[in-house]
């Protein structure tokens, strides 16, 4: 897990649930809720704070799989670890309905920690495979390149579409906007 530690994040699931399964789980990130997600932590449960975009993309690269107990509107750490390869095993609501598919993580309907067990359990036993290469892709489907560039088109298309030459914008864009002065 990669997340700020607060309540709403539900991060108590994932412990409770590896508790339960005397399972490893690594867990990245401060917050509020830190200290009573500690005392809830078997021994199986480690807690490693704060750590530089290096040390998280290497665990990303390194994970059987990222976990995403929340529910947001969108959900950035889950589209980081798919970068890397990993699959995503996630409550299906909010944002990530939208970026995580069946070919790369697993959804569970209860919000509670028997849900994510269950989901967990479907992944170990092989029921699911996932392609790392094919959950990279999708990773890609959200990166700043591609929103740069869409954003851009949609802009150039918006000029041209009033009757205004996108010339100026255009090499504004190229130049980094420095022709545009201060």
């Amino acid at each position: 897990i990669v997340s700020t530690l607060s309540s709403y994040k539900r991060i108590d699931l994932a412990i409770a649930a590896c508790n339960e399964r005397k399972q490893k789980l690594l867990i990245v990130g401060e917050g509020r809720d830190r200290a009573r997600l500690e005392r809830m932590a078997g021994p199986t449960v480690e807690f490693l704070g704060k750590l530089s975009n290096e040390a998280v993309a290497d665990l990303y690269s390194k994970c059987k799989a990222f976990i995403f107990l929340g529910v947001e509107d969108f959900g950035i750490a889950p589209l980081e670890a798919m970068a890397a390869g990993a699959p995503v095993i996630a409550y299906g609501c909010g944002g990530l309905l939208e970026t995580v598919t069946d070919k790369t993580g697993i959804f569970f309907d209860r919000q509670t920690a028997d849900g994510l067990i269950e989901a967990v359990r479907k992944y170990e036993e092989g029921k699911i495979v996932f392609s790392p290469e094919e959950i990279r892709n999708r990773a890609r489907l959200f990166s700043r390149e591609r929103f740069q560039r869409e954003l851009v088109e949609s802009i150039r298309k918006t000029i041209v579409r009033v009757g205004k030459d996108p010339a100026l914008f255009l090499k504004a864009v190229s130049s980094g906007w420095s022709v545009l002065g201060k």
